[in-house]
């Protein structure tokens, strides 16, 4: 049987490209941020794609470097003993990964960040903004799901 056909191993690979997906799409998200401060021609609107980056950036350095070591740590695992010796590249991933956690200020300083500073920015405008924008990616995924069947699942029975 072939390694990825066993259960665990299977579990593991969804577990890591779920992590994957999640953090490219957070990425995605801030790099669009900073697209529309650029070309937005209204200033609240650059505003507020701004606020949205301060508040984004803390997230991304620290939870993206955190998660990215995890799937980097569970790759090691799929591997098993293979995993950990200098002839595969996965040993290399998870040492080049781990130092991204420490390059970007520590994880723990970009926590204090956001706490500290980011969360209350502007009387928390950005937190709302992003608050806002997740509600209505999600009312509009709800509303996608629910289709033209009228309910959710697609195809009526």
């Amino acid at each position: 049987m072939a390694i990825i056909n066993h259960p665990d191993v299977k579990r593991q690979l969804l577990h890591m490209k779920a992590y994957v997906d999640g953090m490219r799409s957070l990425m995605y998200f801030t790099a669009l941020c900073f697209d529309k401060v650029l070309t937005s021609a209204d200033e609240t609107d650059k505003e507020t794609w701004q606020g949205l980056i301060e508040l984004l950036i803390p997230v991304v350095k620290g939870y993206i470097t955190d998660r990215a070591f995890e799937v980097c740590t569970q790759g090691v695992q799929v591997f098993g003993g293979y995993g950990f010796i200098s002839e595969y590249p996965q040993e290399q991933l998870l040492r080049d990964c781990k130092i991204t956690s420490i390059y970007e200020g520590t994880n723990g300083i970009q926590a204090m960040d956001l706490l500290g500073r980011k969360l209350g920015l502007k009387k928390g405008k950005p937190f709302m903004d992003l608050l806002t924008r997740m509600n209505q990616t999600i009312a509009a995924a709800m509303k996608s799901r629910t289709g033209r069947h009228g309910r959710a699942g697609g195809k009526q029975r």
